[in-house]
């Protein structure tokens, strides 16, 4: 019976061990897609998340130029994860404002949560790459 369960578990495991990276790329791929796809598309969560892994190809090619972390021996060290997005919402956010009074098409990261989502992968890239002196 021991066997049994054993093999069981070792099939299982493997079957999870496949199939996992396959939904990911699946996510990935979808995601990625969304952001390409027209404003009125209705799949935001793919979108924002599409963002974010944009902003983490972006984060990681900032890298080559910047492999330093740009602020060192700071005890608030992480509040760049929530600041810098937050600030790059915002500015966005009046971007977009600007170019609606102007009558000019809108892209989704002229809105708060895309341009969130894109800042905050950038950040998160570089807050766990970088090298950090001082």
């Amino acid at each position: 019976m021991e066997i049994l369960l054993e093999l069981l578990a070792q099939l299982l495991l493997e079957v999870l061990i496949e199939l996992f990276p396959e939904l990911v790329v699946e996510l990935v791929w979808r995601s990625l897609r969304e952001v390409l796809q027209p404003r009125a598309e209705k799949e935001p969560v793919l979108a924002f998340l599409g963002y974010a892994l944009l902003g983490g190809a972006a984060g990681a090619l900032s890298l080559l130029p910047f492999p330093d972390a740009f602020v060192h021996g700071s005890k608030w060290h992480g509040i760049s994860l929530i600041v810098s997005p937050v600030l790059a919402g915002v500015g966005m956010s009046i971007v977009g404002w600007l170019r609606r009074r102007r009558g000019e098409p809108l892209i989704r990261l002229d809105t708060f949560p895309y341009a969130f989502s894109f800042a905050f992968g950038v950040a998160l890239v570089r807050f766990l790459c970088t090298t950090r002196t001082g």
